[in-house]
């Protein structure tokens, strides 16, 4: 091995000669490109950006090369580590958000840059960790990307500089460094031969599987797992991590291999390993983690945790399961893929344990045998090879192959029952039906009471076995018609007998012993050892005798299936849907449970659905099924197998989305929700709920208590009131503070009497109690509207009269609770005229339509450009006003109507748009989304018109799906089915918006503007965006910023890998007409 500092010295020399030419040409290309956006920029302010950013860079081209080279070389001959950034994600704290995004759009640039120079980095690296053992981590290593990138930025000062020009440099260092490194890196690679330093053999190992798995991400990078990607962006927005920030180190293979056998001999605790137990294990074996190991290892625990707590795993493997995690954690711990990638052996093996292990009854003792013998074989034989892992595939899948055929019997056990059943049940109306028209409308008793002994089974089982033409079911359907026309005709006395009719009866008594032995002998072959039959046949004999009298009874008739009565609009569509299922289908339960249709029988009304392992999970009516399709069941092409690694990292995502969105979701001075959350809560109570009452309090006189006492005053008593309504509440109830003084509340379940006195008991409390404030006391009282049961549909309306019923409870002298009556306070609105006028505002042309582009978020893109259409008014009637109207007195799905046929007879009218337009999007409001008859009209619009859907996007409001969620999710799916898309907007407005999402199979997702608009100066703006816009990507949404006002926070957007933007920053609106014509 040579002197260290004579390889430092010559590794100096490639850095001082090689490295500032690539440099160099990235700022020439950023110069360039700086010269090329300011003529381009949309506004003074923007060009004035590019320009001062321009005077830097020129300032500093001679220097920043240099001193980036020099930084590096420092670097090398000294160990202490000159990275400024922290790299803990927990001391993201102490860093502003510039900081923040500059170190993560490196990370970014860092991963961009490994796809040509990963390899060549990697050996460098590891090679140079020979000589300076400290060097542990990407960005305290001098020839790394992570380091040098760092070091440039900082010579540039590129953390004082707007988004916009961030992210115009990393295009350029993209576009140049990927090239102009290579022979950089080449030469130092060279310098580690000549001294003859290679890398470990571990490490080399480590890097080629780190640098393979580069390759491969980049090359499937459709098949890559989002989830684990949004959980590393969305954790840092969260805040509160629980990972230590002491630990910076790096665990490689070598550590791990020494530190193996103290972990494997670790006692497993009882509940499986949590995060903490593991991580303090491995500081007792004397291993530091990085941060993203650290987190790694986390996720991997809770995902353990999480099986403990899977009712789908079968509980005799779960200790083999507890056993497995420490080589999972491990296994990610050293390569990030192991977890991210749903194709890697270390994940994909563990799916298929997973789908191994689901719970069955009655348990298999020899499978879960097996299984505990596959685990503990992967635990003992793992040393950080994660080939391992695929070691046991091939046992996995034979496996896996033995489950499904034990499920399909399961299956076909379940249809072969119920198939059986409905042949008998049919086999026994047919009887039923034969022997009413043998039997008339009265019958014998006793000839009733024979069938009943056993001989009607016996002719179901002939007729299921042979048919209606066998002989032995007409012969003993004969049998009974015979025995009938002879009760039936047997006279009651002997008095005036006819002489022909004793004859008859002589020749009947050699007959009827025979007749009779007959029905005996096959009766006992059905039922042998059986004497039910006995008394029966004697009466028989008694009665064919003469001797008995005969009794007659109604015959009874056959239970048919009720005929489906005429449907309602609502049932008419599940009936269309029910119809559009056949047997083998999958159904998808509104928890996501995946259900097979294997028996559907419409003639006998009956429906059999099974689970994933064959199970019967209910058997169903037509109607029965409707209605769990109304309540959210979907079709489905087919199950997938169940994916319990993806399912919890999807699961930690919504939770990293709620825990952000708790910011946004409540008010910051009471805790309580904010209006933005309230009126999802409106949204969802009116369509889950037939009885509810909403309350709205607003506090009398707040604005003296304040001027009086001061705002500290007054912030403290909101503080309190809000405390103390949420204590007179039920649980079920929802408080929120709409603004200012004023609060609501949604009671759900509740009637008009229970909502009335829910709201007195707040009025009262709120009298009652005295606010005391630097020694004196001040009584508040509050006036309170009351908005019961409602035919509203829509959230807008309802917070109006909602707002109007307390401003009555303040005219009629405060401190009191008023009801709102539509014939009453309805009057008073401005809204009613309005409506009145719909008719004759859309006759007169007073409302028009303009068409704002949307638009890819990056500026430079070849695509088509979208139009979303807008309504305008042309008139002095306000936009939200006329809409509020027509919402609220029913003519709003008029209004969309017309929208519908006006904008398809314009489309059609100018085929010629599609050469200049991708496609256009269509507003559905809230009102049509519950017309039942929506669907057929849209559907009759593109029968009617030569408009291609695959050209039309349709767009939703979240409050307005949400209010209607199966519906629309049924709607959406069928408009699909025709080749539309769909865009739910406003998204980001409720706090449960993930979980709706989830079931909204929606293409886009438009994210709230009023996010959008200030994220440029709101940390939390910004924080919702991101997470919006991860999650949307996780479940396979593209996504569209709309307010995009300025080139700015476009630029901001297409950094944070927003997708689409529309405002007025993109284009300004543009009459629809005018656009028609210019085609």
């Amino acid at each position: 091995m040579p002197h260290n500092q004579t390889v430092i010295d010559a590794l100096c020399q490639v850095v001082s000669r090689h490295l500032p030419p690539p440099l160099q040409s990235v700022l020439d290309a950023l110069m360039e490109r700086l010269q090329e956006q300011r003529i381009h920029a949309g506004s003074n302010k923007e060009e004035q950006t590019y320009i001062d950013f321009f005077r830097v860079c020129k300032h500093l081209r001679e220097a920043v090369h240099l001193d980036t080279a020099a930084g590096i070389c420092q670097r090398l001959r000294h160990s202490a580590p000159l990275s400024a950034a922290p790299t803990d994600l927990s001391e993201w704290n102490l860093v502003d958000d510039a900081e923040v995004e500059a170190m993560l759009d490196t990370r970014r640039l860092a991963r961009g840059l490994r796809e040509p120079l990963g390899n060549l980095e990697w050996r460098v690296c590891n090679c140079l960790g020979q000589l300076d053992s400290s060097l542990k981590k990407d960005s305290d290593n001098p020839l790394s990307l992570e380091f040098l990138l760092h070091t440039l930025q900082a010579g540039l000062r590129l953390h004082e500089q707007p988004v916009l020009i961030r992210e115009l440099f990393y295009r350029c260092c993209i576009e140049v460094l990927g090239r102009g490194l290579q022979d950089y890196l080449q030469h130092l690679d060279e310098v580690f031969i000549h001294f003859k330093i290679v890398p470990r053999r571990a490490a080399l190992a480590l890097a080629n599987g780190a640098h393979s798995r580069v390759r491969r991400s980049q090359a499937s990078a459709n098949a890559a797992d989002s989830s684990y990607q949004a959980i590393q962006q969305l954790s840092p927005l969260k805040g509160g991590s629980s990972l230590a920030a002491s630990d910076t180190g790096v665990v490689n293979l070598m550590q791990l291999q020494q530190a193996l056998p103290s972990l494997q001999a670790a006692p497993c605790p009882e509940h499986g390993w949590t995060a903490e137990s593991f991580l303090g294990a491995l500081h007792a074996a004397g291993l530091h983690p990085s941060p993203r190991q650290r987190q790694d290892a986390q996720l991997v625990a809770d995902l353990f945790q999480h099986i403990e707590q899977e009712q789908i795993i079968a509980p005799a493997v779960k200790p083999a399961l507890r056993r497995l995690m420490p080589p999972v954690a491990q296994a990610a711990m050293l390569e990030p893929a192991a977890f991210a990638d749903p194709q890697h052996p270390v994940r994909a093996t563990l799916d298929k344990l997973m789908r191994l292990c689901d719970f069955a009854e009655p348990a298999n003792p020899v499978l879960d045998q097996r299984m505990e013998q596959l685990i503990d074989q992967i635990v003992s034989d793992y040393q950080g090879d994660n080939r391992v892992f695929s070691r046991y595939d091939e046992q996995l899948e034979q496996l896996l192959a033995a489950q499904q055929r034990a499920y399909q019997s399961n299956a076909e056990r379940v249809l072969q029952y119920h198939r059986g059943r409905d042949k008998l049940q049919q086999a026994r109306r047919q009887v039923m039906r034969s022997l009413a028209e043998v039997l008339g409308p009265q019958a014998p008793k006793v000839l009733l009471d024979w069938l009943d002994a056993g001989w009607q089974e016996l002719m179901v089982h002939a007729l299921l076995r042979q048919g209606e033409q066998a002989l032995d079911w007409l012969e003993e359907l004969a049998v009974i018609r015979q025995l009938n026309s002879w009760l039936q005709d047997t006279p009651q006395t002997n008095d005036d007998k006819p002489l022909a009719m004793e004859r008859a009866d002589v020749e009947r008594g050699y007959e009827v012993d025979q007749a009779l032995e007959f029905l005996r002998r096959q009766i006992e072959s059905l039922l042998p050892g059986q004497y039910r039959h006995i008394p029966v046949l004697q009466q028989l004999q008694l009665q064919l005798q003469g001797l008995q009298a005969i009794e007659l009874v109604a015959t009874p008739l056959p239970a048919e299936p009720v005929a489906p009565a005429l449907f309602t609009p609502e049932q008419q569509r599940w009936h269309e849907r029910l119809q559009q299922l056949s047997a083998g289908d999958w159904l998808s339960t509104e928890s996501g449970q995946a259900l097979q249709l294997i028996w559907a029988n419409p003639s006998s009304d009956h429906f059999v659905l099974a689970d994933r392992q064959g199970h019967e999970a209910g058997s169903f009516t037509r109607m029965e099924l409707m209605q769990q399709l109304a309540n959210g069941w979907i079709g489905t092409a087919a199950a997938t197998p169940p994916n319990v690694v993806q399912d919890h990292l999807q699961s930690i995502v919504g939770q990293l989305y709620r825990d952000i969105a708790h910011a946004r979701s409540h008010d910051e001075l009471t805790g309580v929700y904010n209006r933005r959350s309230f009126e999802a809560c409106v949204a969802q109570t009116i369509t889950q709920h037939e009885h509810y009452a909403f309350i709205y309090g607003h506090i009398d006189q707040f604005s003296l208590l304040n001027s009086s006492c001061g705002p500290l005053a007054g912030d403290t008593y909101l503080k309190q009131l809000a405390a103390l309504l949420a204590a007179q509440l039920p649980a079920h109830a929802t408080l929120a503070r709409i603004g200012g003084a004023d609060f609501a509340v949604a009671l759900p379940k509740t009637s008009g009497g229970q909502a009335y006195r829910t709201a007195e008991k707040l009025r009262q409390a709120v009298e009652s109690n005295v606010f005391h404030w630097q020694g004196q006391d001040r009584s508040v009282t509050m006036s309170l509207g009351l908005v019961l049961t409602s035919e509203r549909r829509d959230v807008i309306n309802i917070f109006c009269d909602l707002q109007t019923a307390c401003n009555a409870a303040k005219e009629s002298g405060r401190n009191c609770v008023h009801i709102y009556d539509e014939a009453v306070d309805g009057a008073q609105t401005s809204l009613m005229a309005i409506a009145a006028r719909v008719d004759g505002i859309i006759e007169r042309g007073e409302l028009s339509m303009r068409m704002q582009q949307i638009a890819p978020a990056n500026s430079q893109h070849q695509q088509l450009p979208h139009y979303e259409l807008l309504l305008v008014m042309e008139n002095d009637i306000n936009l939200l006003d006329f809409i509020t109207a027509a919402e609220r007195y029913h003519r709003m799905t008029k209004v969309d109507r017309w929208v519908l046929k006006r904008t398809f007879s314009e489309l059609a009218a100018h085929p010629q748009i599609w050469e200049r337009t991708s496609g256009v999007s269509i507003n559905l409001s809230g009102s049509s989304l519950n017309d039942d008859k929506l669907l057929g009209f849209i559907e009759s619009l593109f029968e009617q018109h030569p408009v291609p859907p695959e050209r039309i996007c349709f767009e939703l409001t979240e409050t307005a799906a949400v209010a209607n969620l199966t519906k629309t999710a049924d709607f959406v799916r069928q408009l699909q089915k025709l080749g539309c898309t769909f865009s739910i907007d406003d998204f980001g407005t409720g706090f449960s918006s993930y979980d709706y999402l989830k079931r909204l199979p929606v293409d886009f997702v438009k994210i709230d503007g009023s996010f959008v608009k200030e994220i440029e100066r709101s940390p939390s703006d910004l924080a919702m965006v991101k997470s919006i816009n991860e999650i949307a990507h996780v479940l396979g949404r593209k996504t569209i910023a709309e307010y995009v006002e300025t080139q700015s926070i476009r630029e901001q957007l297409a950094a944070l890998g927003i997708d689409y933007v529309q405002g007025y920053g993109v284009e300004r609106p543009r009459p629809l007409s005018e656009y028609l014509q210019s085609c």
